[in-house]
């Protein structure tokens, strides 16, 4: 024994020792102050060897892809001395004799007057070829095949360069994706979750993980491409003529000044505006997920407000980097402007002094000059992998588990073929992480034997669910220990012991699947067989069957919402079930079920808990009374154990519980047999439809969309004159070729559309949220519309529609504007040339087009699976307890990996297609260069043209060929920009079609009263289960100032009833009245306002406790005396009181940092400060004590006094005062009457009573 003792011992003291140092490393760490960028070799730590193979093959592609340009020039150069020096030679011919035979008047043939006469020369008439004829004509040709032969090489390495960086970059973001995903299912301990809320994490993997796909995929292959290009061309400028090279270079210093500063304060600027979004991200999840909470508070508003403060931050923020962006170009043209003059200039001079040719001349100037317009053409490329540093810092975080956050899955090895289930509290001492100040269990010591059950009772928040939560290993211990068989709980693999422990929580939580394999994430092994059998054992297999057509096929949407809250936890009961656990924890798990289901599945638990240990907490003490041992909490403390009997006669704490439960007579619901022969009681002579023909607004078809570049602009309307100033200052960017205007108009026009562009990106994002939060509730409970599709469709979609316009839209209209102008000079110059050059640019035209709609459509293939992937992503997030508590965190991930595999599994395909269509619209260039030269000489020797032409046409109509395949460049941006756009403007159009603005025809003083509420024969199905009948001909009518009760059997239809007067669903038939008005015919706004809403499950929001409480009503500044009051009232106050911080508490995403008690209470809090003239209460105090439920009834009724209520309840203490009474049953109403003439009419009510006693 003093061994076991000493053993013991230790084990607390090293759990101690643990504690200590991790305090020492987390105080150390938050010390540190931390980069926000990574280090640029960081940026590839996910690429394999055969990515690293497909980099050095890409890199091969960039480098002679960009060298393909300087090659260009450098033949241009020679051919240059190859025309000049056929002009030269030909003038030098006897030109007395050539002027005496061929020109009809004697003119003198001097160099300075040859060309201008030389066209009205007709040397044909001499017949023959001069041997300079057939050099020039050879020379040319040579030429002609090298840039051919340039062109295919530009091709192949183009190619190259495309589909090698874009299969290397998808692989890695690919694995970036799925490590991510996997750090936070599997490594991640549930503190970080405390930290970190759902939306947040959301918004930082979709859009940082886009954002680091840009840094490490194409646009890298491009920065090596121009960084190539500036290395030829300056290598071949040394190597042709140093001299005139250097004078150009020797501005090269303002432009690495210019760029080195841009990209240090720019990957600054990156990371913070990552930063600002996620916390807008962050506000849209909270919002979306509990968007019922926000609808009935009419937060809409508010919420958009919120979110719109943030976006304003991130717009600001966006325009400062469009400034940084602008004066760097600017800049940067300025330094290649300066040195054209300067090359120019100096060149001139070299070719004066004889020491250069013209074409060796313009051989060096083009290639140097290019470099800098290499290096200029660089930045935006270089941009791209600025964010992806900034970008990586967050999402590299997440798959680094800092040891604080890190989950010991392992800490010990044993795995046992089985376990006994003793368990052990030794000297427990915890507080959350979160709160470390506050204690919530202070030295907590119990033993519980292999095959007891053991009940844990106690006020609420008095730390009874977590101890459950420390038998999970959700967190790790202040100090003492939990054994489990003499065993402490480190020692085991954690997945194997939770694989042995089964867990039903207060909140169920139910997946975005089948009911089917909902219940099979119990045991993954089992058979639909054993599934069914199960739940015949339950006793629930009827209530699934009915839950539609579909059965155990039924699909559960988003949180369960089309089911009630008694169907979702008898599933969940199920599924704890199954695996057949040694262990077994109910917390709460009865309690949102009508009292024959409870009654009925307790008896299925107490069979199911024979030979298995059973911890179940409750606050219905009938559910624990033949437990085998009772342990009574209060404030962290245990304060009394025993047996029911034992307790009982001791009259403490337990005593005074149960004196308190003895009128807490439970109504019991109707059996099935029970609500058959009330149907036939109450049958009504109409016969019903089972199946709902849907609603017009439900059905509604979807129309092809069409992508409109200009329906995009026209929502750029409010900064118009950005746009107009932007426009003209590219036109003449490309039209004008003084120095100066280019640089200004560079200079002005980057930051114009930087303003368009922003502030497009924020009306976008601000548009598509406040669409989403006009949508009914049904809209939400589609697969489509989960949270996490929307968190990543606001994250993304409007930061790609952005690429669309501003400096895409400057960039494409100086290209246009090029090539217009040089099209003009060209048709001048030489028809037949430019004739030529227009069949290659209108191919040109051709591919890049292509491009475009390829990329569109498999970019429109891929978003459906990352939304998939989102959807997945964002329900684990949310509910990684219930995760957890399943083991299922493996099973997830393959899900989540099988889904981001379908598009990449189409990658090679894709790649393939874009690399030859980018290589295609990069190389005609080259062939429309070798054909106007060969042409252009033929011309020249018929004498039809001047070299001079050439030239022009050259300038012209080839720098805008040129400026125009610079644009396809931006192919995939433009191409994700119309995928995007489609699926904003879709969403827009629903503002239309799901929901109505439409305004009460009541005056204002009518507005002002309330008159009560009744439906008549309304009818409603769920849209997820149109066959399925919630609502049958349901009518009823409260009159002002009374209190009605709805009871009846889980799933009859009471809460369906709440729902649809806060309008979260459009019913089919029927009406609602509400002031001689139909609500539909009403402002929804209007409606809301006169209802405070309680409901079962209490959702409270990423803030304060003060901020959850005046969240009630919006439309007032609500005082902190008020919001006391309120919580006095709510029995909250003393509670809060004794918090550190108090009010100012944070509760975490969804209220997870408190109790489900107290969560309850701040709900009610909430509703009371909202002086509602309508309160529907759904179960409003289910998650209570029963001391804390008297106290908190009290303030219920008090707040019910000056109103009308609606309570739905299974407890008799709540609702037995009503003025009226309603059982319900298959979505009528059976009977009604008070409590005293429902007990009077001996009926169905009666029945029930007298059962429950």
């Amino acid at each position: 024994m003093s061994s076991m003792h000493y053993s013991l011992e230790n084990a607390i003291n090293a759990n101690n020792d643990h504690e200590r140092n991790l305090a020492n490393v987390i105080s150390k760490a938050s010390k540190e102050k931390m980069k926000k960028i990574v280090c640029f070799h960081e940026l590839f730590r996910f690429a394999t060897h055969r990515d690293w193979f497909y980099m050095f093959l890409g890199t091969i592609g960039s480098i002679g892809h960009g060298a393909s340009i300087p090659l260009l020039w450098f033949m241009f150069g020679l051919m240059t001395d190859s025309f000049t020096e056929y002009e030269f030679n030909l003038i030098s011919n006897d030109s007395k004799n050539l002027s005496q035979i061929f020109y009809s008047q004697s003119i003198p043939s001097t160099t300075n007057d040859y060309r201008q006469q030389n066209k009205i020369c007709n040397r044909s008439k001499m017949n023959l070829t001069s041997l300079e004829d057939i050099q020039f004509s050879n020379k040319i040709q040579h030429y002609s095949i090298c840039i051919t032969l340039i062109g295919f090489g530009a091709f192949a390495c183009a190619y190259i360069q495309t589909y090698f960086w874009t299969m290397s970059g998808e692989r890695q973001t690919h694995r970036i994706r799925y490590r991510a995903f996997q750090s936070l299912v599997c490594n991640k301990n549930i503190f970080y979750f405390d930290r970190h809320s759902p939306g947040e994490l959301t918004t930082l993997v979709s859009d940082g993980i886009r954002t680091v796909n840009d840094g490490i995929g194409e646009k890298f292959g491009s920065c090596l491409q121009y960084l190539s290009c500036f290395t030829a061309g300056l290598l071949i400028g040394f190597a042709r003529g140093h001299e005139l090279t250097g004078v150009i270079l020797s501005l090269l210093p303002l432009f690495t000044i210019s760029v080195t500063l841009y990209s240090k304060f720019g990957a600054q600027m990156v990371s913070k505006q990552q930063e600002t979004y996620t916390q807008a991200g962050q506000l849209a999840e909270q919002a979306l997920s509990a968007v019922k909470t926000v609808f009935a508070f009419n937060g809409s508003d508010f919420e958009l407000k919120r979110y719109e403060q943030q976006l304003l931050l991130i717009k600001k923020n966006g325009i400062y980097m469009g400034a940084m962006f602008g004066l760097v170009t600017g800049f940067d043209y300025f330094t290649v402007f300066a040195a054209d003059a300067l090359g120019l200039g100096y060149g001139a001079k070299l070719i004066s002094k004889q020491k250069y040719t013209i074409g060796q001349t313009l051989m060096v100037f083009f290639t140097v000059i290019s470099a800098l317009f290499a290096l200029e053409r660089l930045v935006p490329y270089f941009q791209a992998i600025i964010s992806a540093k900034g970008s990586a810092y967050a999402i590299w975080k997440i798959i680094d588990t800092e040891k604080e956050f890190l989950r010991e899955e392992s800490s010990g090895e044993l795995e046992p073929t089985d376990i006994d289930g003793n368990v052990a509290f030794v000297n427990v001492h915890f507080a959350y992480p979160s709160r470390p100040a506050v204690s919530v269990l202070k030295n907590v010591s119990f033993n519980i034997s292999a095959g007891q059950t053991v009940a844990i009772v106690g006020s609420t928040g008095s730390g009874k669910s977590t101890c459950v939560e420390l038998l999970e290993k959700l967190y790790e211990l202040k100090a003492g220990l939990i054994l489990l068989d003499n065993q402490p709980l480190n020692k085991y693999n954690i997945q194997w012991l939770r694989k042995h422990i089964s867990v039903v929580s207060q909140q169920p939580v139910l997946f975005e699947t089948t009911v089917m394999e909902n219940i099979r994430m119990g045991y993954r092994h089992a058979t639909n067989s054993q599934i069914i059998k199960l739940c015949k054992n339950l006793g629930i297999h009827e209530a699934i069957v009915n839950l539609s057509q579909d059965k155990y096929e039924t699909k559960i949407t988003q949180n369960g919402s089309n089911l009630s809250g008694g169907q979702r936890q008898k599933i969940a009961l199920a599924r704890a079930l199954l695996k057949n656990p040694r262990i077994l924890l109910l917390d709460e798990a009865t309690a949102a079920l009508d009292s024959e289901s409870e009654h009925q599945l307790q008896k299925a638990i107490e069979e199911a808990s024979t030979d298995r240990t059973t911890i179940v907490i409750a606050h219905r003490l009938s559910t624990i009374r033949n437990a085998d041992n009772i342990i009574v909490f209060d404030c962290g403390c245990i304060i009394e154990t025993g047996t029911h009997e034992f307790l009982m006669k001791r009259k403490g704490k337990y005593y005074e519980l149960v004196q308190n439960q003895l009128i807490d007579d439970q109504i019991d619901t109707m059996s099935e047999e029970q609500e058959n022969d009330l149907n036939e009681f109450r049958n009504q002579n109409s016969p019903i439809e089972n199946q709902i023909e849907m609603t017009p607004n439900v059905a509604i078809k979807k129309k092809k969309r069409h992508f409109s570049f200009f329906k995009l602009l026209a929502l750029n309307k409010p900064e118009w004159y950005y746009i107009v100033l932007g426009c003209l200052t590219a036109i003449i960017n490309g039209g004008v070729e003084p120095a100066f205007a280019f640089i200004l108009s560079k200079l002005v026009s980057s930051l114009f559309f930087s303003l368009s562009s922003e502030g497009l990106t924020l009306r976008l994002r601000l548009r598509a949220y406040r669409t989403m939060l006009k949508q009914n509730v049904s809209w939400f409970d589609r697969t489509e519309n989960s949270t996490g599709v929307l968190c990543a469709r606001l994250a993304t979609e409007a930061s790609s529609v952005h690429e669309a316009t501003g400096v895409l839209l400057g960039i494409s209209l100086r290209s246009v504007s090029n090539l217009t102008v040089g099209l003009i000079l060209g048709f001048y110059a030489s028809s037949q040339l430019t004739l030529m050059m227009c069949a290659f640019i209108l191919l040109l035209i051709g591919s890049g087009w292509l491009q475009t709609k390829v990329l569109t459509r498999f970019i429109k293939m891929d978003s459906i699976a990352i939304e998939k992937a989102a959807s997945i992503f964002s329900q684990v997030i949310q509910n990684i307890r219930t995760v957890v508590h399943l083991t299922e965190e493996k099973t997830f991930l393959e899900n989540y990996a099988r889904i981001i595999d379908e598009p990449y599994r189409k990658l090679k395909r894709r790649s393939n297609l874009n690399a030859l269509l980018f290589a295609l619209t990069n190389s005609i260039p080259f062939f429309a260069q070798a054909a106007l030269f060969s042409y252009g000489a033929y011309l020249v020797r018929k004498d039809k043209i001047c070299f001079d032409d050439i030239i022009l046409i050259f300038s012209v109509v080839m720098f805008g060929a040129v400026s125009v395949s610079q644009s396809f460049a931006m192919a995939p941006n433009y191409a994700k920009a119309r995928s995007a756009a489609k699926k904003l403007f879709d969403l827009f159009d629903l503002e239309f079609q799901e929901h109505t603005n439409v305004q009460s025809k009541n005056s204002e003083e009518d507005r002002a009263r309330f008159d009560g509420i009744e439906f008549k024969d309304v009818t409603f199905a769920y849209e997820s289960r149109p066959d399925a009948t919630v609502l049958n001909k349901f009518s009823l009518k409260i009159q002002p100032g009374q209190h009605i009760a709805l009871i009846g059997a889980s799933g009859c239809g009471k809460s369906t009833a709440i729902q649809l007067i806060e309008r979260y669903y459009n019913y089919s038939y029927g009406s609602i009245i509400m002031n001689s008005q139909d609500i539909r015919q009403m402002n929804i706004n209007e409606v809301r306002s006169k209802i405070a809403l309680v409901s079962q499950e209490a959702i409270l929001f990423d803030a304060s406790i003060r901020d959850n409480i005046k969240y009630g009503d919006l439309t007032r500044d609500i005082s902190d005396e008020e919001i006391i009051r309120a919580a006095e009232r709510a029995n909250i106050h003393d509670f809060i009181d004794k918090l550190p911080e108090g009010y100012a508490t944070m509760v975490g995403s969804r209220g997870t940092q408190l109790a489900g008690g107290e969560r309850q209470r701040i709900a009610i809090a909430r509703a009371i400060v909202r002086r509602a003239d309508l309160l529907l209460l759904d179960e409003p105090t289910s998650a209570l004590d029963t001391s804390n439920e008297q106290i908190v009834q009290k303030g219920l009724d008090e707040a019910k006094r000056n109103s009308t209520s609606i309570t739905i309840a299974h407890r008799l203490t709540t609702i037995r005062n009503c003025d009226l009474i309603y059982v319900v049953g298959r979505g009528r109403i059976m009977e009604f009457g008070d409590h005293e003439q429902l007990m009077g009419q001996k009926g169905y009510y009666y029945k029930l009573v007298q059962s429950s006693k």
